[in-house]
């Protein structure tokens, strides 16, 4: 009589078939994870530059030298460091880095609200 040790190629596959498949759904499972936290990071930034220019156009603190905008997360944004009291379209729009399609705007006449576009 013949002992089998080990498994046969049947029972493999349908091993490494069910590792592939949890692989799969594991990884879209990040990727929509990544695209949240991507956009969060740059909607962060956006916000505290704009409670920042808000504050300094608010308060008439240094409205002269505003500071240009520092967000390595966001791959566009309005560049506020030229305003003063006297600008009239008070608007700090953005882009993420890593998805482009959506857009972020700050409406500094309504106290820096932001909203995801």
């Amino acid at each position: 009589m013949k002992i089998n040790k080990g498994f046969t190629f049947i029972e493999l596959v349908i091993v490494l078939g069910i590792i592939g498949i949890l692989s799969a759904l594991g990884f879209t499972s990040y990727q929509g994870y990544v695209y949240k936290t991507n956009v969060s990071a740059c909607l962060s930034e956006v916000k505290s530059y704009a409670n920042l220019v808000y504050y300094n156009l608010d308060e008439q603190i240094n409205t002269d030298e505003l500071p240009k905008p520092n967000a390595p997360n966001c791959d566009q944004i309005t560049d506020a460091s030229q305003w003063n009291k006297d600008t009239v379209e008070l608007l700090i729009q953005a882009k993420s880095k890593k998805s482009p399609e959506i857009n972020i705007q700050c409406d500094l006449s309504l106290g820096a609200s932001c909203e995801i576009l």
